[in-house]
């Protein structure tokens, strides 16, 4: 008898550390996430979006985080208070968004327990189950243990306070663009086959809903929104198969027949010198501040 007490008594007490632990990593996480003043240009998306546009002396807000695929964007955008409306929003996207091997990394891969834990504060039991449910079963158990003891990502939470605002990348001024970099970065976008067009996996529609679905909510809350590729170095580009560049261009065109308000801005092809890139897809410092007042001009004073 008393041992069934106990027992009890300590599945209770995980249970109240997991609703204190997830209540105090949501409070923390979110103390400081909201659109800040005179800030008239909200960008969202992966790291092109994290490396391309500086906060500093501009109108620009950066939300963009390394790796983060269009629904949790969705969540982001949602959890901001209501100065989001009636705003500039810029959502980054190009070729490598759209492939089914990102959608294999990022949502029946074991890394995606990595890339969630950045996101705890916005997410609940019935998220995990309704969007990662092609997870492995150990990789999604270990997921609903970590959410119900409230253990994920608590140490970072207090030093970094919103762990789903990018940092990696953003304000680095080194430059590597050589085609070894270049070949890397396309095996990490489409794959170990990425270089071999013709092993050419057709992108993903899981990631075409969840961009439509984003762009959605945006535009009914009474945001422009730009759909933007930004600059890629040449050494990168010219490793695309042609077919992802078909693909990205047929859903550009869906895009803009389902949202006619929205526009499309294309700056893949922008030459910009070899040093302004950290690397063949990501602008550094110098390059990001180039672009940023580049953009904030086009979108303000058009």
């Amino acid at each position: 008898m008393r041992l069934g007490i106990k027992i009890i008594c300590g599945i209770l007490a995980v249970l109240a550390f997991g609703w204190l632990m997830n209540y105090v990593v949501k409070t923390i996480a979110l103390k400081d996430f909201k659109v800040l003043p005179k800030k008239e240009i909200l960008v969202f998306g992966d790291s092109h979006a994290e490396c391309s546009f500086k906060e500093e002396g501009t109108a620009i807000q950066n939300f963009g985080v390394r790796s983060e695929t269009p629904n949790l964007t969705l969540l982001k955008y949602k959890q901001l208070t209501d100065e989001k409306r009636n705003k500039n929003v810029i959502i980054t996207l190009s070729p490598h968004n759209l492939s089914s091997w990102h959608r294999q990394r990022f949502f029946v891969n074991d890394s995606s327990g990595a890339t969630l834990s950045k996101y705890w504060a916005l997410l609940d039991n019935n998220y995990l189950l309704d969007h990662y449910s092609t997870l492995p079963a150990k990789t999604r158990l270990l997921l609903h243990l970590k959410k119900i003891t409230g253990a994920p990502n608590i140490e970072p939470t207090f030093k970094i306070k919103s762990t789903f605002i990018g940092g990696y990348y953003r304000g680095k001024d080194t430059s590597l663009v050589n085609i070894s970099e270049a070949n890397k970065a396309i095996k990490r976008h489409y794959g170990k086959n990425g270089l071999n067009c013709d092993k050419h996996i057709p992108a993903s529609q899981l990631l075409k809903e969840y961009y439509k679905d984003l762009v959605s909510y945006i535009v009914n809350h009474n945001s422009r929104v730009y759909i933007l590729a930004v600059p890629l170095n040449i050494n990168y580009r010219n490793q695309i198969c042609d077919k992802s560049y078909e693909e990205y261009d047929q859903f550009l065109l869906e895009l803009k027949a389902e949202f006619p308000e929205i526009d499309i801005m294309d700056y893949s092809e922008l030459e910009l010198p070899d040093h302004y890139f950290l690397n063949p897809d990501h602008l550094n410092n110098a390059g990001a501040s180039y672009f940023s007042q580049l953009i904030q001009s086009k979108i303000l004073h058009q």
